[in-house]
């Protein structure tokens, strides 16, 4: 019985050694239990002391001040009591603020977010809902170059659904090889296409929308394949077994779990 469960081990972790886990917008995403909120300071800290989480994945908005703030909803009303965007609010509305959670964090500047050496995506958001705009793209580049600059030993994904942007992000003047420009394709986007015009390192998917066929076939061209949406024990072995490069799950410890 014991040889058979070591050789069991064994080939899982054959199998999925190769997958790094990040955890979704720190240490998940809009979990009602949780002790921290998504995307603060707190939670991030708590994903990256877990031996076998590899980096984490946070959501990257500019106030009005043109500062990296990290918040994944468009309105800070529900999260954060302030009916406005981040991106019409100035640095001095948005540091009073605190999470709608009964630890009440701070939101949490992109410049302030210790990485120790763990990986990361940053998912940019382009829009401002507010006001319906794009939010300036100079300034985004700035906020990015400083975070990429003071964490040159990480590995940073940095992720955008705007195909514009993509070659604006390529030209960071970093001295960092580990940058990746990630691109999130809608369902229907031919990858074969986007991959020919511009110069994509990998692709981020909702779990739902990939097939183990589509991430061999993104491998096989020297792109990496990033999961996303992976919430539940069935829903993380089914992303594991697609063999994806890196899988962004709400359920770190779940996943840890089952990868090992």
């Amino acid at each position: 019985m014991l040889l058979l469960i070591f050789v069991v081990s064994c080939n899982k972790n054959e199998s999925f050694d190769t997958i790094q886990l990040f955890g979704h917008a720190g240490n998940g995403l809009h979990i009602s239990n949780s002790v921290y909120h998504d995307n603060s300071e707190n939670s991030i800290k708590l994903a990256l002391s877990q031996n076998g989480c590899d980096g984490v994945e946070v959501d990257v908005q500019l106030s009005k001040d043109g500062t990296a703030w990290l918040f994944h909803d468009e309105n800070l009303k529900i999260e954060a009591n302030l009916n406005a965007c981040i991106n019409s609010s100035t640095d001095e509305e948005i540091s009073h603020l605190s999470y709608n959670h009964f630890n009440d964090e701070k939101l949490l500047k992109l410049k302030d977010l210790k990485l120790n050496s763990k990986s990361i995506v940053l998912d940019i958001r382009h829009a401002n809902a507010c006001e319906n705009k794009v939010v300036e793209l100079k300034k985004m580049l700035n906020q990015l170059e400083l975070f990429c600059e003071n964490n040159f030993e990480s590995e940073i994904y940095l992720n955008t659904n705007n195909l514009y942007w993509i070659s604006y992000l390529k030209s960071l003047s970093v001295d960092n090889s580990k940058i990746q420009i990630c691109y999130s394709p809608s369902e229907n986007e031919d990858l074969d296409i986007i991959s020919g015009n511009f110069e994509i390192d990998a692709f981020l998917f909702k779990n739902n929308e990939i097939t183990k066929e589509k991430v061999e076939s993104i491998q096989n061209k020297g792109q990496k394949a990033l999961i996303f949406e992976v919430r539940s024990p069935k829903g993380i072995r089914s992303a594991l077994k697609k063999n994806p490069n890196v899988i962004i799950t709400d359920d770190l410890k779940a996943a840890i779990i089952e990868k090992y």
